[in-house]
């Protein structure tokens, strides 16, 4: 700082000098201009810095920028000034000072006014080279900062990418792209080793457009690429010449005018499996942070690849083994359907029939037989088939049971060693009888004995019958082989067991039948014996006359009951019972029953209890019938009802159908009579220990008349406290 002169009491002459002096000694440069005749007015020592003259003198003042030599920039701005009216600034202009090197200042120019016109143009000049190089290098610090952000962005990105659901080639194809705009080229290449072929596969690249082929195959040679996958070290090459390159890649490399190359290995655990290839215009060299980055990349890359390698891997094992799963389930649930299929049936016609429907659903095949096997007679004959036209059914229907030849080799492979066959379209010939490819024979074998043979064929030659099929076909071949003979031994225990029934049931009914109706005719043979001695004597008495006819009369309607009630049975045996249709009042027909059983019966009350929404009921049925179903259950509860006891019949409306019900004060039904009580000849023991005679019939002809009419008869009883007995007709429409 220099030190201030005392200017009191100065010459003027000495106080221009010392103004001038001070002026010099500022740390900027001032210049004041004309602004008409752009002529210098004022200058101090450090603005003369810009001036192409010798340091400053006084012979600089009056003399214009032009003719002092000034730089074109100084022009520039006091002319902005003059045109413009308004202040001027310009920075960081570069001037080479005197040994000092590149240097840069800030220029101000300012006008003066003077009645509204610039007279003069200020100009102030300061040297900022310091702060505009610590601004350049906070700029470079910036910039390099913002550099690493981006590529530690970028290998969070690829990594995000790579580690997550997304295509593998889709993210390779972003990643090229942006390591193309972040480096600042645009030939970004990978390539990965093909498994298939003998070379690498470009997977993606930034520089190809959309009519180049991305899959395209480099062979093995000496190229960037194939060096840095062979050798597996990073290769970079200066005006590099594909010379044994592919056309694809000389066409590339002569268009894009590539100057050098860089070539990174992507490899992890020792295995290389592509690389990344960088090229630029010009022939430099990479610069470390490009070659850090790229290496990164293709760690990262590499071990997404070894990554998806494996899981490829498990997922190629996983598949087959769910493949063998599926193939054991589809066994298991076919398994589990046919044995469904086949556990209720009872005949073996039947299960063959629903098994061979089954079998083309099952296995997908066109067609399936089953042939049986005698293995005492050695014949065979067809038991069921599926999948043929009515003629072909009909032909091998017909064929009568054929004599089987165990040294054939087929027969004998497949009824004697119990092996299946597999037969294909070459065995099976161009031609047969019903146009078969391909055939699966599976033999089937229960407790030791061969029963016959499963088959099945197609008609497609593409298909032939796999491993799993056959072993499928084995499960269901011995499940329906032991069905069959389970059916077998069933049948004959049935028939075996309905003959002994039959026996019994034909040797109770006779005994019963014939001491109901011995009954009867032995009272009346006795009753008219006595009336043919009274008819000889003299004096006859009519009042014991009359009650003898009457005995005879109810003898005889007894056996009358007995007939109609095997004529009955016979008819619903033979399905043959009549039902005559006609609009019954069902209060009007119990009214009657419940009166005519009354006038016969004075030692029980009868109560007929009609439900307000039932009068008149209506229905459609046989009156007859029906009345001698309420016959047959207010008789027997009169039967079985104590003297002095009562007896009710209801009618009431239940959801659309009429119910008639017969309560009792009797002994009462338990719960293990109840299930047989509409069965034939059967009577309970109370029944039978009474001594009420009976064939057993009436539940079971009643409760077969009203299922004839659409409804069902049911009880309801507990031992020692009555019984009741209802059925059900569907009411007659409106």
């Amino acid at each position: 700082m220099p030190e201030t002169p005392d200017t009191r009491n100065a010459e003027p002459a000495a106080l221009a000098a010392t103004m001038q002096q001070v002026f010099d000694a500022l740390p900027i440069g001032v210049m004041i201009v004309n602004a008409v005749s752009f002529s210098i007015v004022s200058i101090n020592r450090t603005y003369a810095k810009f001036l192409e003259g010798a340091p400053i003198n006084k012979n600089l003042i009056g003399q214009t920028i032009t003719e002092v030599g000034a730089t074109a920039p100084t022009f520039k701005v006091i002319s902005s000034v003059v045109t413009s009216g308004q202040e001027v600034i310009v920075e960081e202009y570069p001037y080479d000072g005197f040994a000092r090197g590149r240097t840069y200042w800030r220029w101000i120019a300012t006008p003066l006014l003077t009645v509204e016109q610039i007279s003069h143009v200020v100009i102030t000049a300061e040297e900022i080279t310091q702060r505009v190089l610590d601004r350049e290098n906070l700029v470079a610090a910036l910039d390099k900062e913002k550099c690493l952000r981006d590529e530690n962005r970028l290998l969070y990105e690829v990594s995000r990418r790579l580690n997550s659901s997304a295509a593998l080639d889709e993210t390779l194809n972003d990643v090229v792209i942006q390591v193309s705009e972040l480096v600042g080229t645009k030939w970004v290449t990978v390539l990965l080793r093909d498994e298939h072929h003998d070379g690498l596969r470009i997977s993606a690249a930034s520089h190809l457009s959309s009519d180049h082929d991305i899959d395209y195959i480099i062979p093995n040679g000496k190229g960037v690429s194939e060096r840095a996958f062979s050798e597996g070290k990073v290769i970079e090459e200066l005006n590099y010449q594909q010379t044994n390159a592919p056309a694809i890649l000389k066409e590339l490399t002569e268009r894009e005018q590539i100057g050098s190359y860089l070539g990174v290995p992507i490899s992890h655990v020792g295995q290389t499996m592509g690389v990344i290839i960088l090229g630029k215009h010009d022939a430099t060299l990479f610069d470390a942070s490009t070659k850090n980055l790229v290496m990164l990349l293709a760690e990262q890359i590499g071990v997404a690849l070894y990554r998806e390698h494996l899981f490829h891997e498990t997922s190629e094992k996983e598949l087959r083994l769910r493949e063998l799963l599926a193939i054991d389930d589809r066994i298991t649930a076919t398994l589990i359907e046919v044995a469904a299929t086949v556990a209720g049936v009872i005949t073996q016609e039947e299960i063959m029939t629903r098994v061979v429907g089954l079998l083309p659903g099952f296995i997908g095949c066109d067609r399936a037989s089953i042939t049986l096997y005698d293995e005492e007679e050695k014949v065979s004959w067809l038991g069921a088939v599926s999948g043929m036209t009515s003629a072909q059914e009909q032909y091998l229907g017909d064929l009568p049971p054929t004599p089987v030849d165990l040294d054939n080799p087929f027969i004998h492979h497949l009824l004697i060693e119990l092996q299946p066959i597999i037969i294909n379209a070459e065995q099976v010939g161009v031609e047969n009888l019903f146009n078969i490819k391909s055939a699966l024979f599976v033999p089937m074998m229960a407790r030791g004995r061969v029963l016959g043979y499963i088959g099945l064929d197609q008609v497609d030659a593409a298909h032939e019958f796999s491993t799993a099929e056959q072993r499928l076909m084995g499960g269901i071949a011995n499940m329906i082989a032991l069905a069959l003979e389970n059916a077998a031994l069933f049948e004959a225990n049935t028939r075996a067991a309905s003959l002994v029934e039959a026996n019994r049931l034909k040797d109770e009914f006779l005994g019963i039948a014939s001491h109901e109706l011995k009954t009867p005719m032995t009272t009346i043979q006795g009753y008219v014996q006595v009336l043919r001695r009274r008819a000889s004597q003299e004096s006859l008495d009519k009042a014991a006359l009359l009650r003898v006819v009457d005995t005879i009369g109810d003898q005889t309607r007894r056996m009358n009951r007995l007939v109609d009630e095997l004529l009955d049975i016979s008819r619903i045996e033979a399905g043959r019972l009549e039902i005559h249709h006609e609009v019954v009042d069902l209060e009007q027909l119990l009214a009657q029953v419940v009166e005519q059983q009354q006038m016969t019966n004075d030692q029980v009350t009868i109560r007929l209890q009609v439900a307000e929404d039932a009068t008149h009921l209506q229905v459609i049925g046989d009156e007859a019938r029906l009345q001698q179903v309420a016959l047959n259950l207010l008789s027997n509860a009169l039967k079985y009802s104590p003297d002095e006891s009562s007896v009710s019949v209801g009618l009431q409306r239940v959801d659309g159908t009429a119910v008639i019900s017969v309560r009792d004060q009797g002994v009462g039904i338990s719960e293990a009579e109840q299930v047989h009580l509409f069965e034939r000849f059967f009577r309970t023991e109370g029944a039978r220990q009474s001594g009420v005679s009976g064939l057993g019939l009436g539940l079971y002809i009643a409760s077969s008349i009203v299922r004839q009419h659409g409804g069902r008869m049911w009880v309801e009883s507990q031992p020692g406290q009555g019984s009741a007995f209802f059925f059900s007709v569907p009411l007659a429409q409106d």
